[in-house]
């Protein structure tokens, strides 16, 4: 799998992956493009940055980034089949990011859809705001089959 670290290309390191006698987290599904699914990852903290590297397959491309700068940039150069943001950066919010990438001119992403990562815990009024900007959303810490029913939902893979 290749990851682009917003400008930098990196290959997955190798203790990432399961191991050989390990069966997948889940099969890309077979009725959908030939290409494998692009990701623009939105996270400031490395370690979910990490974990979402881990749980989707080594197929998959991966774009990286820990600030809505570098996030903006890859929106306006890459096309992309799922979002995912994390609402509350030192520089910015998710929020701006899906405002960025469906209303900005050089976007290439205009319709792609958003899922929201947080760690806050919302108000029912909150959450709800949550739910008409972003298909879903995901509470850190969250599980790994949080992870797979969204993308599921999202038929990057079949279950």
């Amino acid at each position: 799998m290749r990851h682009r670290l917003c400008s930098t290309t990196l290959s997955r390191p190798k203790t990432l992956g399961p191991s050989p006698a390990a069966p997948p987290l889940f099969e890309p599904s077979p009725t959908l493009n030939v290409d494998p699914p692009q990701l623009l990852v939105l996270d400031d903290h490395a370690d979910t940055r990490l974990l979402i590297t881990y749980l989707c397959p080594s197929s998959w491309h991966l774009t990286l980034c820990a600030t809505c700068a570098e996030a903006q940039s890859a929106l306006t150069t890459q096309r992309f089949d799922l979002l995912i943001l994390d609402i509350q950066l030192p520089d910015g919010s998710g929020r701006d990011v899906l405002r960025f990438a469906r209303r900005h001119r050089n976007s290439r992403n205009n319709d792609v859809p958003a899922v929201a990562v947080t760690a806050m815990a919302y108000t029912s009024a909150k959450t709800q705001r949550l739910k008409e900007e972003f298909e879903t959303y995901l509470t850190k810490p969250f599980r790994k089959s949080d992870f797979v029913e969204i993308v599921c939902k999202h038929e990057l893979i079949k279950p």
